[in-house]
């Protein structure tokens, strides 16, 4: 323990010699993936709660062909997700981002998301990441399925999907910008 501890001591004291504006500026940082993190889990939420509605309603699809249609979706995650670690030591996590906001694809947007959400936090208040991560994530995915159900109430199933998809749209090219705007360092990110 008191080895580990010792190889602490530099940490702590690089926390401790740490200016104000540094601490703004990594608030901020987080700030900002926080915000591309909520925006961009808005437009799956509301897009996967919209899409059954829309392939019966829209296309007249039976519920066993809507569920079919829809298997793709999971697979397409489990699929992305080890390709894009490998994506991670090639390109900056930022540029991932960006392009797995725009393709709707969660395996291709969080994987980089995480390791550059967490480093993006101060040092003093790096054990709140996760806590601060998974809030911003649920309260994406709880603005998609109140604004589903918004829709859905208020509109017919073809007006509620197409407006539906257009926010998703929205949120998506605007956590894709973004990302592409916390693209501040050129190199890629290698993890340790």
């Amino acid at each position: 323990l008191d080895g580990f501890t010792s190889r602490l001591a530099p940490i702590r004291a690089a926390v401790r010699a740490s200016s104000r504006s540094n601490r703004l500026a990594a608030g901020w940082r987080s700030a900002s993936y926080q915000m591309q993190q909520s925006l961009f889990f808005t437009a799956p939420g509301l897009s996967l709660l919209m899409l059954p509605f829309a392939l019966h309603g829209r296309l007249g699809l039976s519920a066993q062909d809507t569920a079919l249609m829809m298997t793709p979706w999971p697979l397409a995650v489990l699929w992305t997700t080890p390709i894009t670690s490998r994506l991670l030591h090639h390109a900056h996590p930022a540029q991932l981002c960006a392009v797995g906001a725009l393709m709707l694809s969660v395996g291709l947007f969080r994987t980089p998301n995480n390791p550059i959400m967490f480093l993006a936090a101060p040092l003093d208040r790096a054990a709140s990441a996760g806590g601060v991560q998974g809030t911003a994530r649920l309260a994406g995915q709880m603005t998609g399925a109140l604004s589903a159900s918004i829709l859905l109430s208020a509109a017919t199933i073809q007006t509620a999907s197409l407006s539906a998809f257009g926010i998703a749209a929205l949120n998506a090219f605007t956590s894709a910008g973004v990302s592409r705007s916390n693209d501040h360092e050129k190199r890629p990110y290698l993890p340790d």
